[in-house]
C-alpha cells in the first residue's frame, strides 16, 4: 500500500458525526499520519471523552475545520457543505463539479433515510471521490433469510422487507458457491409487491420512511422487524440510487464494534463488572455483592458464534479507501460502487468475549479462571450481540481490499486492546467506589452497571 499521497496537494477529508469512537480515531489517525492532510469535521458539537475531540481540533490548528450543524436541519446543513466546497474550490482554483473536492466523506452519523436525502442534495453539485457509508449488519433483520450455521454473505441476492429486493443491483452477483439460505415466507406478498410503496427495481419509494405517515400499515408492518435495521437499509438504497452516475461509493456493514473511545457503555459495563468481580473475590468481600455482579449467559449464548469489528479496522480501512481515492487507483476505483460486511478475521462466543477481557483483567499469574465469575441463567439480558442474524461473512472486503493494504485483527487483539483502554479509563477503590475522568461522579459498580443496562434495554 502507497504510503502517502503521491500528490503536492492535500488529502482533503470531510467527516459527518464521528465526534467519538471510530470517527475520532480515523481523525486523529489521518492528522497524524499525513502532515499534508486537511480534515473537515462536521457535527453538532457534542463532547465526549473529557474534551478529546476538542482537543484533537486545538492541536491540530488549521488542519482541522470544525463545522457545527445539524444535518436534521437540512437547509443550514446544505449551506454548510456549499459554502465551504466554495472556499476550498476558491483556495485551490478548483471547479466544483469537475475536481475532487473532498477525497473521501466518511458518514458516520445518518441513522434515518432523510439524513442521506440531505446529504445526496448538498451534495449534488459537487465532485467527491469516496462517500462512504458506514451501515450496520442490522439490515440483515429485516430480512427474510434464516440461516443455519453458516454466515450471513453481503454478495448473496436475498429478499428483504423492502420487496424481493436483491442488492445485486449494486453488489456483485450470487457465485456457484454461495450461501445458501431458507427463506421464510410471509402473508405479506401484497403488501410487499405493491407498486404503491416500491419502485420497479424493488427499491422503497421515497416518503415511506418509518417517520412518514403516508401508510400506517406499511409502517408499522416494518416497526415489528427492527427500525435502526430498516431505517440503514433505506438510507443505503437511497445512497445507492442517487450516488451510481455521479459519486463513487461504499458501503460499509458493521457487526458489533468494539474499540477505544467507545460511548455506548456496552463494553465498558463488561469491564467495570469484571474489575469489582476480581476485586470481591480476590479480597471475600460480601457474596450477595459478588452473586449480583456475576454474568449470566443462557444455554444458547454459552456457544453461540457472534461477529465484531475493532473501530481499529475500521479506521486502518478508511485510511486505505482515502489514499487510494486520492491517487484514483484504478484497482481501487474498481472496488467502489459496493457494499460490504466488515468483520474481525474470526468469530467467538459470548462467553470467549467475556473471558478474553477477564483475562487480561487479572493477569496470568494470578489463580483465577472465568469458570467461577459466570452462571447459568435463561432470563439473561446481555449487551452483546446486539442482533440476532448471527455472524457475517466479510471474505469479499477481503477479496477486495488486501491487495491495498487491508489486514483486520483477530478477535482476541481487538478484545484486548479495548479492555486495556477501558481499564486504564476506571478506578475501582477498595470500598468499590468508581472513579474516571470520564464520569461526572462516584458511583457503585452496580449503579453504573444499572444506569448502562437500562440505557440500551429501555
Amino acid at each position: 500500500m502507497e504510503s502517502a499521497p503521491q500528490d503536492s496537494r492535500p488529502l482533503r477529508v470531510l467527516v459527518l458525526g464521528g465526534s467519538s469512537f471510530m470517527g475520532l480515531c480515523f481523525i486523529k489517525n489521518v492528522l497524524e499520519r499525513w502532515p499534508n492532510s486537511v480534515v473537515h469535521h462536521l457535527n453538532r458539537g457534542n463532547d465526549y471523552w473529557n474534551h478529546e475531540i476538542q482537543n484533537t481540533h486545538k492541536k491540530y490548528g488549521d488542519r482541522i475545520n470544525h463545522l457545527k450543524c445539524n444535518r436534521k436541519k437540512r437547509t443550514k446543513f446544505i449551506k454548510v457543505i456549499e459554502g465551504t466546497a466554495e472556499s476550498i474550490a476558491e483556495a485551490a482554483s478548483l471547479n466544483l463539479k469537475d475536481d475532487i473536492i473532498w477525497d473521501i466523506v466518511a458518514d458516520f452519523s445518518c441513522y434515518i433515510p432523510s439524513d442521506m436525502r440531505t446529504s445526496m442534495i448538498a451534495f449534488r453539485q459537487i465532485k467527491l471521490g469516496t462517500y462512504v457509508y458506514i451501515s450496520t449488519d442490522s439490515v440483515y433483520e429485516v430480512t427474510q433469510a434464516k440461516y443455519k450455521e453458516t454466515e450471513l454473505s453481503d454478495d448473496d441476492s436475498y429478499e428483504t422487507v423492502d420487496s424481493v429486493h436483491s442488492f445485486d443491483s449494486y453488489s456483485s452477483s450470487s457465485s456457484s458457491d454461495s450461501i445458501s439460505y431458507t427463506i421464510e415466507r410471509r402473508d405479506d406478498e401484497e403488501l410487499r409487491s405493491n407498486p404503491e410503496y416500491f419502485t420497479e427495481d424493488g427499491l422503497i419509494k421515497e416518503g415511506y420512511g418509518f417517520h412518514n405517515k403516508r401508510n400506517n400499515r406499511f409502517r408499522d408492518y416494518l416497526s415489528t422487524m427492527d427500525a435502526y435495521g430498516f431505517e440503514k437499509l433505506t438510507a443505503e438504497n437511497i445512497l445507492a440510487q442517487k450516488c451510481k452516475d455521479k459519486h463513487k461509493y461504499i458501503i460499509l456493514r458493521l457487526p458489533d464494534v468494539i474499540g477505544p473511545y467507545d460511548d455506548s457503555g456496552r463494553f465498558w459495563v463488561l469491564v467495570i463488572k469484571m474489575m469489582a468481580l476480581i476485586q470481591l473475590k480476590q479480597s471475600d468481600s460480601s457474596k450477595g455483592k459478588f452473586d449480583i455482579l456475576k454474568f449470566k449467559f443462557d444455554q444458547e449464548e454459552e456457544s453461540k458464534h457472534m461477529s465484531i469489528v475493532s473501530s481499529v479496522d475500521v479506521s486502518n480501512l478508511l485510511q486505505i479507501i482515502a489514499l487510494n481515492s486520492y491517487n484514483q487507483n484504478e484497482q481501487f476505483l474498481a472496488c467502489c460502487n459496493q457494499i460490504y460486511n466488515m468483520t474481525s478475521q474470526e468469530n467467538l462466543s459470548l462467553k470467549s468475549l467475556h473471558s478474553i477481557i477477564f483475562d487480561n483483567l487479572v493477569g496470568k499469574e494470578a489463580e483465577l479462571s472465568f469458570d467461577s465469575f459466570w452462571e447459568r441463567d435463561e432470563s439473561s439480558k446481555n449487551t452483546y450481540p446486539s442482533v440476532h442474524c448471527g455472524p457475517i461473512c466479510s471474505q469479499k472486503l477481503l477479496d477486495a481490499f488486501s491487495d491495498l493494504g487491508y489486514s483486520p485483527q483477530t478477535c482476541e487483539k481487538s478484545v484486548i486492546q479495548a479492555a486495556e483502554f477501558f481499564r486504564e479509563a476506571t478506578c475501582l477503590s477498595s470500598d468499590l467506589k468508581l472513579t474516571s475522568p470520564f464520569m461526572d461522579e462516584l458511583e457503585t459498580p452496580i449503579d453504573k452497571c444499572n444506569k448502562i443496562q437500562r440505557k440500551i434495554f429501555c
